[in-house]
């Protein structure tokens, strides 16, 4: 079975958390910063909250890269996370996993 590494990516206006295989990294919301995080995260799929916001020039760059990327809902995450409790209080880190 091919499988493919899942990438959770909470955007911010200088940086975007990301959360893959058990480890967390940020990287800086410009070019060298999204091809670091491309390079860290290797072939994967991106889950990114905020895509058509803070997350746009991102996304945009992992789609002319020929990334697959899905749209999370911010409020999909504020209920998983809750549901998982995966982290209390709010963090980036949190975010990211539950994305």
């Amino acid at each position: 079975m091919n499988t493919q590494k899942l990438v959770g990516v909470d955007t911010h206006k200088d940086t975007i958390a990301c959360y893959c295989d058990g480890k967390f990294k940020e990287f800086k919301t410009n070019s060298n910063g999204f091809n670091q995080a491309i390079k860290w995260a290797g072939k994967a799929h991106w889950a990114i909250e905020g895509a058509y916001c803070f997350g746009r020039a991102f996304t945009a760059h992992l789609i002319k890269n020929g990334c697959e990327v899905y749209e999370i809902n911010p409020l999909l995450t504020k209920n998983w996370r809750g549901a998982l409790k995966v982290a209390s209080p709010k963090n980036d880190y949190g975010d990211a996993k539950v994305i």
